[in-house]
């Protein structure tokens, strides 16, 4: 039986919650230390912990051969027409672009009062010569000037070079003036970046005089850039839009327009040297070809520590590998107008050079793009190109050492040519699992 006072039941009640209330806190407590499913560094014992480690091998050790060819394509097969005058100069890149133009006919043929008339005696009023601006491929910020003239000198389109006005088997005819030997101004026109009214298009203004020159003389017409501060790409497409009178009516005008028009973009030089450096890309579809040599073992801590182990590279988890370049300025203009990628190629038999056959190892992806600007002047910047899958399987093959070529995804269809200091580093980023020992 209880002898306690009914009067100190609830105060001694009061002192058990209060106990017990300590003792959940206190279990509680020693449950958060102790929670079976927690993570972090904590919970594992340093010799268990793994090891990322940022591995920069530098070009003597991990690229000892380096090559470029050229001379792949050549320069005037992708057929492209640029306009440039001095471009990137002192000495820069001059290109013209010629046009003949078919269809001109010998006998107006119309219909008047219901009869099919045919005159032989017609006049020429006022026409366009219409040509555009590929906006995408072209360096231009401000508003600049096209003239285009006449052509005083027969041409091929099919084989014109900017010293030639015809180049085939049997015939070379020199320009009597080296770009197209020039005839009349026949007019002038502005293109304005940006404009909305205008698109993409110039639009030349010709007189009556000028369109019957054009007509009459038909050698064709040569398009050409006056300012030094652009290099604008054309489109296929031009087109000359003219009235014809006949000298019987002269009130009845025949609409025409000629499209069937033959360009030619010549240019000087045709190509850029860069000695010295790695060149990839271009008209001449130049490429780099590197050979890479993994090391066999690797650290297993990160630089500066000199003193710690290594380990074979094959025991690693290969987290990434990539081929680090430093772009450098391309000169005289031959840098690309946007922005650039390069394709890895396997390079099959390197003891074969230029003429080894290559399977493609990396594709480009549109992560991978390089910015212009850092071919057109000097940027202090790193261009990252990935072979972390490429390379992951060569270690798993025990293939520590491979031949690779740096290319253009298009290959001699892309003017700007891209140049890297022969300076490449290559970086591994590697785990190095723990393994643990036993009594």
């Amino acid at each position: 039986m209880d002898a306690t006072p009914a009067a100190d039941l609830p105060r001694r009640r009061r002192v058990r919650r209060g106990a017990g209330a300590l003792a959940l806190a206190a279990l509680l407590a020693a449950c958060r230390d102790e929670v079976p499913t927690a993570v972090g560094d904590a919970f594992v014992p340093a010799e268990l912990r793994p090891t990322t480690v940022v591995l920069d091998l530098a070009t003597a050790e991990a690229i000892p051969e380096s090559i470029v060819f050229d001379g792949f394509a050549n320069p005037y097969a992708a057929g492209l027409q640029l306009v440039a005058t001095d471009f990137g100069g002192p000495n820069g890149l001059f290109a013209h672009v010629l046009f003949r133009i078919r269809g001109f006919p010998d006998t107006l043929v119309y219909s008047s009062g219901g009869q099919v008339r045919r005159e032989t005696d017609f006049r020429y009023g006022a026409g366009t010569f219409v040509v555009r601006v590929d906006t995408t491929q072209s360096i231009v910020s401000d508003p600049v000037t096209l003239e285009l003239w006449s052509v005083a000198q027969p041409f091929d389109p099919g084989s014109a070079t900017w010293e030639l006005a015809v180049d085939t088997a049997g015939d070379r005819r020199l320009w009597q003036m080296p770009g197209g030997t020039r005839g009349e101004l026949l007019a002038t026109a502005t293109f304005v970046p940006r404009a909305t009214n205008q698109g993409d298009s110039v639009v030349f203004a010709l007189d009556s005089l000028a369109v019957e020159k054009v007509a009459r003389q038909r050698p064709g017409v040569l398009v050409r850039l006056r300012e030094s501060t652009a290099r604008l790409e054309l489109r296929l497409g031009a087109v000359l839009r003219t009235r014809a009178r006949p000298a019987s009516r002269p009130d009845t005008a025949i609409v025409q327009e000629l499209s069937d028009i033959a360009p030619r973009g010549i240019f000087s030089p045709t190509d850029v040297a860069l000695p010295g450096l790695w060149k990839v890309g271009g008209l001449t579809a130049a490429r780099t070809v590197l050979r890479l040599v993994l090391p066999t073992q690797v650290p297993r801590c990160n630089p500066p520590r000199a003193d710690c182990a290594k380990v074979p590279l094959r025991s690693v988890v290969l987290n990434a590998a990539e081929l680090r370049l430093q772009p450098r300025p391309v000169p005289r203009g031959f840098y690309p107008a946007r922005a650039a990628s390069l394709a890895v190629y396997r390079v099959l038999e390197p003891a074969l050079g230029r003429r080894s056959p290559i399977a493609l190892a990396v594709p480009p992806s549109r992560g991978d793009t390089i910015p212009a600007r850092v071919f057109a002047t000097a940027v202090d910047t790193t261009v990252t190109v990935r072979l972390t899958s490429f390379l992951r399987s060569r270690i798993e093959q025990d293939s520590l050492a491979v031949t690779v070529a740096l290319l253009s995804p298009l290959e001699g269809a892309v003017f700007g040519a891209l140049a890297f200091a022969p300076t490449g580093q290559l970086r591994l980023i590697y785990t190095v699992p723990q393994t643990p020992s036993y009594p």
